[in-house]
């Protein structure tokens, strides 16, 4: 733990595991989320990801059922279809094309997710999805940065770009929402269908459409970008260690039956579990998170008031040479199963913990295992002469300017 002052401000940055089990687990409920969650609620609104206390109790036990494993499997069948178009546009590319993998990643996994979310897919909308999205987070990471915090009511200029931005995108939510309502779309079991048919104990009340808009983004924002991030520096490393892609070739070879993948074969694909796995922890999507104590604690004998900040260093964590022998070489044999029995708890925890552990993270590794499989399955990857990717700590760790790879289709029958 270290005092630190950032703009006049005091920041405790913390990456010890036992005050992460303390702010995580033990006393969750002494803490409470800020900072990059002011601009988070403007745009998610009072979603799941920016609530606290018994209002983000009541919208986890709401939302939980959506991300059971029966559900997941229902989810299954979208992550496959959406990868199976996704293989097929890269295989019309011109051999050895070099490709932005961020950019690719990103278009599959917002179709992915808008699918099991809203039941419906983007079409012609995709590209005005990934453009606003694009802006979005450019918007959000300038504000985090931003030393002086410009009220986002003021009419300058980029936050009348922010706002157009807010409205073209709730306009493409509210017109999914709308047309569920009216009966003019398909019935379809997924997250919005969950909300909808939701009625309050006491009042017999339905959701507005404002609450399912605001719980819908929320989920969605989450999920879209975490995902293509992580498998964009995992396809790096695979490019940069072409003996990991052999290794799961011959996992797949052992493993696969002419079936689609269920949820329980996918966890037999031990060593591409590793590779992800390894991903997340080498590059975690979210490096850092914030935390403010609502009253005193004491962390490390430490006494620590309550107009303390507390910065989650999740990167640091994860690279600590106390805990990870050379941290800065990718290697998946760190995550044997006997490796994982004899961790400690909160030296890996790319998905957070405590009660607030990411809802999501069962589709997240689902989605990775399934998008991993079939690129690994049908290319090879070569990082260009002279290419070396930039790590840029946003809201999410990205490389600047994205992930460059040369994609070669590959004959997997004959890679043995």
């Amino acid at each position: 733990m270290v005092d630190v002052r950032i703009a006049g401000k005091k920041y405790w940055i913390v990456q010890h595991p036992d005050a992460l089990k303390y702010i995580f687990s033990e006393h969750p409920k002494a803490f409470t989320k800020h900072g990059i969650t002011k601009i988070l609620r403007y745009f998610f609104g009072e979603g799941l990801v920016t609530s606290n206390d018994e209002a983000w109790a009541q919208k986890r036990k709401l939302v939980q059922p959506s991300f059971h494993k029966k559900q997941l499997s229902k989810s299954l069948g979208i992550i496959q279809n959406e990868t199976g178009a996704f293989i097929k546009k890269l295989n019309g590319f011109p051999p050895n094309s070099e490709v932005n993998v961020n950019q690719e990643l990103l278009a599959l996994n917002v179709a992915i997710v808008f699918r099991a979310l809203f039941g419906t897919s983007l079409d012609h909308q995709i590209d005005e999805m990934l453009h606003i999205l694009q802006e979005l987070n450019q918007f959000a990471t300038k504000w985090m940065r931003s030393p002086i915090k410009i009220p986002l009511n003021w009419p300058t200029a980029s936050n009348r770009k922010f706002h157009q931005n807010c409205r073209q995108f709730d306009a493409i939510i509210y017109k999914v929402i709308r047309e569920r309502r009216e009966g003019k779309a398909p019935k379809s079991d997924d997250l919005l269908s969950t909300l909808m048919h939701y009625k309050n104990a006491e009042s017999g009340e339905g959701m507005s459409d404002r609450q399912l808009r605001d719980e819908v983004t929320t989920i969605f924002m989450a999920g879209h970008d975490t995902t293509s991030q992580t498998l964009g520096w995992i396809l790096y490393e695979l490019a940069l260690n072409p003996s990991i892609s052999q290794k799961i070739r011959v996992e797949l070879n052992k493993t696969q039956d002419p079936r689609p993948f269920t949820a329980d074969t996918l966890q037999q694909f031990t060593y591409t579990n590793q590779v992800i796995k390894e991903g997340l922890r080498h590059y975690p999507a979210i490096s850092a998170v914030m935390r403010k104590p609502k009253k005193e604690v004491e962390l490390n004998d430490i006494r620590i008031g309550p107009s303390a900040n507390f910065l989650i260093n999740i990167y640091g964590m994860h690279h600590h040479p106390d805990y990870w022998g050379h941290p800065e070489k990718f290697d998946p044999e760190r995550f044997t199963i006997e490796a994982d029995k004899n961790r400690p708890s909160f030296v890996f925890f790319p998905f957070g913990g405590g009660p607030r552990y990411c809802i999501g993270s069962g589709f997240a590794m689902m989605t990775m295992q399934v998008v991993l499989l079939e690129l690994v399955k049908n290319f090879d990857f070569d990082v260009p002469a002279g290419f070396q990717p930039e790590i840029e700590p946003n809201i999410t760790l990205k490389a600047k300017g994205g992930i460059r790879l040369m994609i070669q289709k590959v004959n997997f029958k004959d890679a043995f």
